[in-house]
């Protein structure tokens, strides 16, 4: 179990003491329900915590942040502490000889047999390595009950789940067919789908890509709720809800019951989406979640949910006071990967395919590559835990060009409905669930920013150019007259020496109505 693993298991342990709506003595009790339960450590061993173990975590936490549960060098380190293998094993011999064996007749018979000398052996050693070794007997469970639960607030609370989607064609063998993926994130309160996408592979990148995208356009929740998958409960989704502050929650094993919102979501989709393709000309993915973008604004989100009496988009802006944003670089430091690289002796190394180049300080060290799959332009190099310097790609390796094909489905009716929502979106033009609309004839383009930037003074490089363009396509259509507006304020406050993350986060809140005044 590397260090790492123990951080992230103790951050989940005092996870719901940092909730903020607790009441006052709600402490108390969290802790010592933590204190009274078996816990499975990361290597596969259950222990239990004291009531002082848990609070001197959440102290340390609440002082030192995240690096506040590491561990302090031990004054014993180095000195053996346990009973010898011999003795264990004889132990263990005789209570699956006779598994009915109590913990204190098999010290009596150690000590009888002259194995072990009187009160060498402690009953609660004995405990832990019957444990551990599920030699213990078992405890029969008690039977299962759930309540009716909902988030009180917006972002108090999202679900994520994924459910099989149609068949497509294979664009790496188009003479079969693949079946997609649907990922999802749902906010408990208001039943908006946050972002939800096809994949044809429902993996891990493909997971935390959903996560970002749902953060961009709909804030910070509080907690997020997912099974106990296998992508869920990786370590890299862990860290990303650590350094945003959101509590990362996991279903009980085999208990589907948890998640009865974001299953009936999928049930609609199955009755209401799923049947109009294969009466359209969909034959890509990107067609696919075009048409399922269209379908989630206009359709799902803007009809009358059945529980909640209301739209839920009309729910989810009726509390948007209390949505939290993080800032563009705050999303990106926050979704990086980690990756472990030895610099070679040209002063280079690898990674996803390509080389980047370093100082030749750092020639024949191993050092640590943070990185954004979806932009590898540049990545961040650490040494020995500190930052060194940042990389930029050398050279890239000739990739060969994936082979285009196309592929027609006859249409049996006249009628495409898919199609047709997909026009009616496009003519709405809608970047963002809510926000202002844009007419075609007041749309701002990437072309006429970067026009108004450099008349004002700003020198953008070709990085301020990508992060601009990415900003488009993330968020816009902008509309020109308020973008303008907010642009020329900013510049007459600030100037324009800030980083372009700054004026383009300004940008944003402008369109959400999140807080388009310069002077914050």
């Amino acid at each position: 179990m590397s260090e790492k693993d123990k951080d992230l298991f103790r951050y989940r342990l005092i996870a719901p003491l940092l909730d903020p709506d607790l009441q006052r003595g709600d402490k108390k009790a969290i802790i010592e329900s933590i204190a009274g339960k078996n816990h499975q450590l990361p290597s596969g061993r259950e222990v239990k915590f004291s009531p002082e173990t848990i609070k001197s975590w959440y102290k340390r936490f609440r002082k030192e942040g995240f690096d506040g549960l590491k561990d302090k060098a031990r004054s014993d380190c180095g000195k053996s502490r346990a009973i010898s293998e011999e003795i264990i094993q004889k132990a263990c011999d005789l209570k699956i000889e006779v598994p009915r064996r109590t913990i204190t007749k098999i010290i009596d018979i150690l000590e009888g047999e002259g194995i072990t000398e009187k009160d060498t052996v402690k009953k609660s050693t004995l405990h832990r390595v019957f444990q551990h070794k599920h030699l213990t007997s078992r405890i029969p469970k008690e039977k299962g009950y759930w309540q009716r639960f909902q988030a009180e607030f917006p972002n108090d609370l999202w679900q994520s789940d994924q459910m099989h989607g149609s068949y497509l064609p294979n664009p790496n063998n188009p003479g079969k067919n693949i079946r997609t993926q649907l990922l999802a994130w749902m906010d408990d309160c208001s039943r908006v789908v946050t972002h939800a996408q096809f994949f044809f592979e429902a993996k891990l990148p493909n997971l935390e890509h959903c996560l970002r995208k749902a953060i961009q356009k709909m804030g910070v929740p509080k907690k997020i709720y997912v099974d106990n998958g296998q992508i869920y409960s990786s370590k890299h989704l862990a860290s990303i809800c650590a350094s945003l502050g959101i509590r990362l929650m996991f279903a009980r094993p085999y208990s589907p019951q948890g998640k009865g919102k974001i299953e009936k979501f999928f049930g609609y989709v199955r009755s209401s989406f799923m049947p109009e393709i294969s009466s359209s000309r969909i034959i890509t993915l990107s067609q696919l979640n075009e048409a399922f973008r269209a379908w989630l604004e206009l359709k799902y989100h803007r009809r009358i949910h059945s529980e909640l009496k209301a739209k839920p988009i009309d729910i989810f802006m009726t509390h948007q006071d209390k949505l939290h944003y993080a800032s563009l670089e705050q999303i990106k430091e926050a979704f990086l990967y980690r990756e472990k690289r030895k610099v070679h002796k040209d002063c280079t190394f690898s990674l996803m395919g390509d080389y980047y180049e370093v100082l030749p300080a750092l020639v024949g060290q191993e050092v640590e590559i943070l990185f954004d799959p979806d932009d590898l332009e540049t990545v961040k190099v650490y040494l020995a835990g500190d930052f060194f310097q940042q990389a930029k790609v050398l050279r890239t390796p000739p990739r060969r060009a994936k082979k285009q094909t196309s592929q027609d489905n006859p249409v049996r009716t006249g009628v495409d409905y898919l199609k047709n929502l997909v026009n009616e979106h496009r003519n709405i033009q809608e970047g963002f669930l809510f926000g202002p609309k844009v007419t075609s004839d007041n749309r701002f383009t990437v072309a006429a920013l970067l026009t108004i930037m450099q008349r004002k003074g700003f020198h953008l490089s070709d990085f301020e150019k990508s992060e601009i363009q990415k900003c488009f396509d993330n968020f816009g259509p902008f509309d020109r007259d308020s973008t303008s507006q907010i642009l020329t304020a900013i510049v007459k406050l600030k100037g324009t020496r800030q980083h372009i993350s700054f004026y383009l986060q300004k940008i944003i809140e402008t369109k959400t109505n999140q807080g388009g005044n310069a002077n914050d």
